[in-house]
């Protein structure tokens, strides 16, 4: 939730007081959230340790996860926003689509208990 609230609130400034425009708002604070997300997912969601070279493959995991969340968020948005959805809504629906692809990709590809993770649940 700490990441959703950062990506709104960097939102909210971007697009009300900055004025940029949806999209470029929506990819900045998509981003904001997604630096936080990383630590979060690692080291407390997921509870990740793996060894150094599993660490490259994961943050390239994490990231191609990320970015696809934020392709499937953006194009939420985007369509919402053509047909005249009110901004907060679209934002909403879109973060809410982005969540679930994020959520999906980081159990099942990026911070999966397989062979690599030394960490053992107690």
């Amino acid at each position: 939730m700490l990441n959703t609230l950062i990506d709104f609130l960097t939102f909210a400034i971007l697009f009300y007081v900055l004025s940029l425009n949806t999209e470029i708002a929506q990819i900045i604070s998509y981003l904001a959230g997604t630096v936080n997300s990383y630590v979060w997912n690692k080291c407390w969601t997921f509870q990740s340790n793996k060894q150094s070279s599993g660490n490259w493959l994961e943050m390239i995991r994490f990231i191609l996860i990320s970015l696809t969340a934020l392709l499937f968020s953006l194009l939420i948005l985007i369509v919402l926003e053509n047909a005249h959805v009110w901004v907060w809504t679209s934002k909403g629906i879109a973060t809410m689509t982005g969540m679930a692809v994020n959520f999906l990709g980081m159990k099942i590809w990026v911070f999966s208990t397989d062979e690599e993770c030394k960490y053992e649940k107690s």
